[in-house]
C-alpha cells in the first residue's frame, strides 16, 4: 500500500503538469491564425435562397461579439468572383419566386474585355409575348462588348399570354437580378432594364415600385398602366422616377390606351422636372420601333446611379413597396387607398372624352397616393415633408450620422431630436437582401 500511495503522489507531482501542458498546446489557438473571415459569412449570407433562410442566418450572426464597423469593413472588401469566358450561351438558374423554386433558362451575354476583378455594368432584358430571352439581348451585344456590359435575360417560366403585373412576375425579374449580381462582378450603381411589349410593361413596373434599383430604363413598346383592378394602376408613382433616365420606343399607331398612358407619363415627368426623360415616338409604326434610333452607348454611359442622394421622393400606395433609396414608408393613413371606387356626377361624366376621364382617374389615384420626400442636408440633419404617411424609418450610413448619437428631422417644419443607435441587424439585413457595398446602413430611426 505504502508503494502504490508513493507512486500516486509521483504521478500527481511529475505527470499532471505535463498532461495540462500537452492540453493547453492542443487546444491553444494556432499562433498567427486568422480570425473569421466576416466578407466570406456576408457573401454567404447573401447567397442563402429564401428570405427565411437570411432572416435566421441575420439574427446567429448579429449575436456574434462583432461590432458594425468591423461587418461595414468587411462588406467593403473585395470578393472573388470566377473566370467566364466570353459569348453569348444560355444557363438554367433555380429561382426562388413566391417561396417555390422555379428552374429558369436564362440568356447570358459576357462580354470580351470581362475582368472578375472590376465592376461591370449589367443589363436586365425582359422579352415580349412569344419571344424568348435570346431574341430581345441579341441587338444589345455590340452595345455590350464596347460597354464591357453583362446581359442576362431570362426567359419567362409562366405562361406566355402577356404581361398581367402579377406579384410573381415581379418576384422572378428581381430574382434574376439576384442570380446574376451573385455570379458576376456586378456595378450596383450601373444597372440598367430594357424589355420589349410584355418585358416594356414589365420594365416599368418595376422601376415604378422599385425605383432605386435602376440606373437607367429603356423600355420599349410597353408602358405604365391607368388600371384600378387588383391595383395594377402603377402610372400613379410616376413621381418616383424622375431622377431615373429614361429611353423608350414606342410606335403612335400601337394600341391607343398604351400610347396615351405614355403621353401621360412624360407629360408629368415633364411638369416635375425629369432631366432625363424621353419617347422616342415613330409615326409610321404600330406595335413596333427601330432600336438603333438612340445612342445607346451614350446613353448608358451617362446615366449612374447615384446611391445615397440629397432628395429622396418617394410615392406608394401597397404596404412592403415603400422602400426608395435610405428611405422607406412603413405604414400609410388616409387618404392613401390602393383601391377606390370612382364617384362622380353622372351627367357631368358624360359629357367628358375619354382622355378627360382617364385625366380625372390619373388625378384620383395621384390624390391616393402617399408621397414622401425628405432632403438630407448635412450628417445628422434632415428635412421632411409627408402625405397620407404615418409611418417612415430613415437608413443611415456612418456618414450620415453626424456625432453618431442624434440626428435632427424636421417633419413639416416641426423639429424633433431622435436617438440613434449603430445596429449590427441593419447592416446584416441590407446587405442579406442587396448586397449593396456602395451603400452600407449601420442605423435607422422610425419616424411616427
Amino acid at each position: 500500500e505504502a508503494f502504490f500511495a508513493a507512486a500516486d503522489a509521483f504521478l500527481g507531482v511529475v505527470l499532471r503538469p505535463v498532461l495540462v501542458i500537452a492540453c493547453a498546446l492542443l487546444f491553444a489557438p494556432v499562433a498567427g491564425a486568422e480570425e473569421p473571415d466576416l466578407t466570406t459569412q456576408l457573401w454567404d449570407l447573401a447567397r442563402l435562397p429564401t428570405a427565411a433562410e437570411r432572416t435566421a442566418e441575420v439574427e446567429r450572426l448579429a449575436a456574434l461579439p462583432i461590432g458594425v464597423s468591423d461587418w461595414r469593413m468587411a462588406a467593403e472588401r473585395a470578393v472573388s468572383y470566377p473566370d467566364r469566358v466570353p459569348g453569348t450561351r444560355q444557363e438554367t438558374a433555380a429561382l426562388v419566386v413566391g417561396g417555390a423554386t422555379e428552374s429558369t433558362t436564362i440568356t447570358v451575354h459576357v462580354p470580351k474585355g470581362y475582368d472578375p476583378k472590376a465592376a461591370a455594368p449589367l443589363l436586365l432584358v425582359f422579352h415580349g409575348t412569344g419571344g424568348d430571352g435570346t431574341q430581345v439581348a441579341r441587338p444589345w451585344i455590340p452595345v455590350a462588348e464596347t460597354l464591357g456590359m453583362i446581359i442576362v435575360s431570362p426567359h419567362d417560366a409562366r405562361a406566355d399570354q402577356g404581361y398581367s403585373q402579377s406579384a410573381a412576375e415581379r418576384e422572378a425579374a428581381w430574382a434574376a437580378l439576384r442570380w446574376a449580381r451573385l455570379r458576376f462582378h456586378i456595378d450596383e450603381n450601373r444597372i440598367y432594364a430594357s424589355g420589349v411589349s410584355r418585358g416594356g410593361h414589365l420594365v416599368w413596373d418595376l422601376a415604378l415600385r422599385q425605383p432605386d434599383r435602376f440606373a437607367a430604363i429603356a423600355p420599349m413598346i410597353g408602358g405604365p398602366r391607368l388600371s384600378n383592378v387588383n391595383g395594377q394602376n402603377n402610372l400613379r408613382y410616376v413621381e418616383n422616377l424622375v431622377d431615373v433616365p429614361i429611353r423608350d420606343l414606342q410606335g403612335v399607331d400601337d394600341d391607343p390606351f398604351l400610347v396615351q398612358n405614355l403621353r401621360m407619363t412624360f407629360k408629368r415627368l415633364e411638369e416635375l422636372g425629369a432631366p432625363d426623360a424621353e419617347v422616342v415616338a415613330f409615326p409610321d409604326l404600330g406595335h413596333a420601333y427601330r432600336f438603333d434610333a438612340v445612342d445607346w452607348v451614350a446613353f448608358l454611359t451617362s446615366a449612374v446611379r447615384e446611391p445615397t442622394p440629397q432628395r429622396v421622393v418617394r410615392r406608394s400606395a401597397r404596404e412592403g413597396e415603400g422602400r426608395a433609396r435610405f428611405v422607406e414608408i412603413l405604414a400609410t393613413k388616409k387618404p392613401t387607398e390602393e383601391l377606390f371606387g370612382l364617384k362622380v356626377d353622372a351627367r357631368k361624366w358624360g359629357r367628358l372624352s375619354q382622355n378627360e376621364r382617364r385625366a380625372v382617374i390619373a388625378k384620383l389615384a395621384e390624390d391616393k397616393t402617399a408621397r414622401l420626400e425628405v432632403r438630407y442636408v448635412e450628417p445628422g440633419f434632415f428635412t421632411v415633408r409627408r402625405e397620407g404617411v404615418k409611418r417612415f424609418r430613415l437608413l443611415l450610413t456612418e456618414e450620415m450620422l453626424g456625432d453618431g448619437q442624434t440626428i435632427e428631422v424636421r417633419v413639416s417644419g416641426r423639429k424633433r431630436r431622435l436617438r440613434v443607435k449603430p445596429d449590427a441587424r441593419v447592416l446584416l439585413t441590407e446587405f442579406a437582401e442587396r448586397f449593396d457595398r456602395t451603400f452600407l446602413p449601420v442605423a435607422e430611426v422610425v419616424v411616427r
